[in-house]
């Protein structure tokens, strides 16, 4: 199952009130749904969206943003598993737009976010992504025990494939300033590297 926004619906320095899927996509998804044969939702669009029943009831989901001429290749080659997904989200997927914004690197306001009615959590959060693989991340490990204002330092993390498939896995390092000299978020993306 194929669903897209199109143009007219996500431009540049253009918002929407309503994050759910454009048109009547959300009910063909249910439709297709109840048929109870198995489905793939491909999702084609420029911004996150609010898929919470989706994301609950499909088999699963493939995030291809706007991908350009070859975009039928590459979905067909990642569902029929010639190519191994490992993209990352690059933004934070919201439950509903009542969340919004919602980033990974938010400042703190030193409460708690509640949301009335619903979980404070996003859907999916900045990195999220699966694989056809599994991965086991290892203890990470420092080149300097401890770290002076302006130095460098190398964080090794030992990744095992522990599937059947080879795969990449991409990593994310998140780190948190305990004493900032000003406001600052509470975790920042400093790395992200491929490990093939």
């Amino acid at each position: 199952m194929l669903s897209a926004e199109l143009e007219e619906t996500c431009r540049e320095n253009e918002d929407r009130d309503d994050l759910s899927l454009p048109g009547p996509q959300q009910k063909l998804v249910e439709a297709i749904h109840a048929t109870g044969k198995p489905y793939v939702v491909v999702l084609l669009n420029g911004r996150p969206l609010s898929i919470e029943w989706i994301a609950e009831n499909s088999q699963a989901i493939v995030e291809g943003w706007y991908l350009g001429q070859e975009t039928g290749k590459a979905i067909a080659n990642i569902l029929f598993g010639k190519v191994n997904p490992s993209g990352k989200l690059p933004i934070t997927f919201p439950r509903n737009v009542g969340q919004v914004p919602l980033f990974y690197n938010k400042l703190e306001t030193g409460r708690p976010r509640q949301i009335y009615n619903s979980d404070s959590e996003p859907l999916f959060p900045f990195g999220y992504g699966l694989s056809y693989t599994s991965f086991e991340l290892g203890e990470p490990q420092l080149s300097n025990e401890t770290i002076a204002a302006n130095e460098l330092t190398t964080v090794n993390i030992p990744i095992t494939n522990t599937g059947t498939r080879s795969g990449k896995r991409w990593s994310n390092c998140m780190c948190t300033m305990f004493f900032p000299k000003g406001c600052a978020p509470k975790r920042n993306c400093e790395i992200l590297k491929e490990w093939p």
